[in-house]
């Protein structure tokens, strides 16, 4: 029989670690921690479960981090998972797949609502179930590498989505490294993505919008990761108060991205905000900003589209018409928006569900 190991890097999160351990345990015949810095405390609880822990180097490097890993585990299988995360369903059927031929497993990844990455990917898919001699590449976001047959599993690896000390870099750290990284390669459109995503998520809108536009110039109009580069784009256009940035972006890019409710939500931001920022176009504006949301409404969630928010084609667009209503003063449609954006809210355990 294949032997199957969870494999994890960590540094401290004591209470993190245990719980992904305890959820795992049941389904593996061992597991790896590679610590690259844990103090005394977390090192005296990985020393009360059943785990073998291996003392690792940290590197700025997270794909030698995970290769470490692996390379101390030296299983048939690896299951791979971070701290903040567990098994929620699905992990009986890991033996039947760890028991067939060779071939990467994709898991559903959901992570908590409201948590430091709910803009990006609430639940997606995700390489962890990896055979013997899958290897990691890149220094910032790494990825398995692989030519093998993939196949999607029952596995659901639910996560707090929270901002810990992790054994990654912060976010100071990614901002060099990708720069790093486009010295050598410039104008790689994967870097200038992940770079306007760190710009993102600490508020620096323009700079954001101008990388996420610039690595648009390097894909082509059918390429996948074309869409999370739009939206980026196009909402952080918006925050940043660029509006007519935003809009000739709109004008650019919308026949291509009419079956997106990410881009027709943020359609109706952007018209909302011209809507609130002059107020004389009131008029004209509000309609467009009603017909945007509840066009999100009928076109439903796409996360299969790069960069997806989860919310848009639901309860997002909801919960924002409700706002519309109450600032146009139609307060009886507003409180059924209210209402309907609450019935919509999925909870995290029925989204696997509902993926199916």
């Amino acid at each position: 029989m294949s032997r199957l190991a969870l494999v994890m890097v960590t540094r401290d999160e004591a209470d993190l670690v245990e719980r992904a351990v305890r959820s795992a345990q049941p389904f593996v015949d061992e597991t790896v921690l590679l610590d690259v810095g844990s103090g005394d405390a977390a090192l005296e609880r990985f020393a009360q479960l059943d785990v073998r822990v291996v003392d690792g180097r940290w590197s700025e490097d997270a794909a030698r981090c995970r290769n470490a890993a692996l390379d101390a585990a030296d299983a048939d299988w690896n299951l791979v998972l971070d701290p903040e995360e567990w098994l929620a369903e699905g992990a009986e059927g890991l033996r039947s797949l760890t028991d067939g031929p060779d071939q990467v497993g994709l898991v559903e990844v959901r992570r908590a609502p409201g948590g430091v990455h709910e803009a990006d990917h609430p639940r997606h898919l995700s390489p962890r179930l990896l055979p013997r001699g899958v290897r990691f590449e890149g220094a910032y976001r790494e990825e398995p590498v692989f030519d093998l047959p993939v196949v999607r599993t029952d596995l659901v690896v639910a996560s707090d989505d929270t901002e810990t000390g992790r054994w990654r870099a912060d976010r100071s750290r990614n901002e060099a490294i990708l720069l790093q990284a486009l010295a050598v390669r410039p104008g790689d459109p994967t870097l200038l993505t992940q770079l306007a995503d760190e710009m993102r998520l600490t508020g620096r809108y323009s700079e954001a919008a101008e990388y996420y536009t610039t690595a648009m110039t390097g894909v082509a109009a059918t390429e996948e990761s074309r869409h999370a580069m739009v939206i980026g784009a196009l909402e952080c256009y918006t925050k940043a108060g660029l509006l007519r940035d935003a809009v000739a972006l709109m004008d650019e890019q919308g026949a291509a991205w009419q079956h997106s409710p990410d881009f027709t939500f943020l359609l109706g931001d952007l018209f909302f905000e011209m809507m609130l920022t002059t107020p004389d176009l009131g008029q004209e504006l509000a309609p467009l900003v009603e017909t945007a949301w509840r066009r999100c409404l009928e076109l439903g969630e796409r996360p299969d589209l790069a960069g997806a928010v989860h919310g848009r084609g639901s309860f997002l667009a909801a919960q924002n018409l409700y706002v519309l209503y109450l600032v146009l003063g139609r307060n009886d449609e507003a409180e059924e928006w209210a209402a309907r954006a609450s019935t919509m809210r999925i909870p995290a355990s029925s989204v696997g569900r509902l993926l199916g």
